[in-house]
């Protein structure tokens, strides 16, 4: 979130025959609570890196690496994002920087496969007009071909026992 305006960017990548490594981006802005944009589709760019021109909305996402919090798994070298909308059917394009303030957890699921969190800090706008700053959180996951039973118990045993310790402590207090 920064200022008025709230983003979501999902990028699930296909490990299908025939369409593995394709990207599959789903993406919506919001300002003051009312959508602004939606999109799936990655914006397409011509040999120089300039999005060609396009009448559907789409979205840019571009990983920044300067920054110094990164995540310690080989899937995410990466110090925060880029998030650019474009619409132009609207005649307007936002970009938003978000950058790793700090790894909130991690969590490695042997190989290279895993997940990280982090809490960052974004800044973005319309481009042209005021510039806002915010808060947001993001993870980046990336799972194995197959991952053992027992792995698959333990992260769901994490959740069932939080969930178990929230709901004893509200029996507790209720008595």
């Amino acid at each position: 979130m920064a200022g008025p305006y709230v983003i979501s960017y999902w990028q699930p990548v296909s490990r299908v025959s025939g369409h593995k490594g394709q990207s599959y981006p789903s993406a919506q802005l919001f300002y003051n609570g009312e959508k602004i944009m939606s999109t799936r589709r990655r914006g397409a760019k011509d040999g120089s890196g300039t999005p060609r021109k396009n009448k559907d909305d789409y979205v840019l996402l571009s990983d920044e690496t300067g920054g110094e919090v990164k995540g310690g798994l080989a899937h995410d070298p990466n110090s925060g994002h880029v998030v650019e909308f474009v619409s132009p059917s609207l005649g307007k394009r936002w970009r938003f920087r978000v950058e790793h303030m700090r790894k909130q957890f991690e969590m490695g699921l042997g190989g290279a496969s895993g997940l990280t969190g982090f809490t960052n800090r974004v800044s973005g706008k319309e481009v042209g007009e005021v510039q806002y700053e915010g808060r947001a959180l993001s993870e980046q996951v990336l799972l194995a071909e197959v991952i053992a039973q027992w792995r698959i118990w333990i992260v769901f045993g994490i959740g069932m026992l939080n969930w178990s310790k929230n709901y004893l402590t509200g029996l507790v207090g209720a008595g």
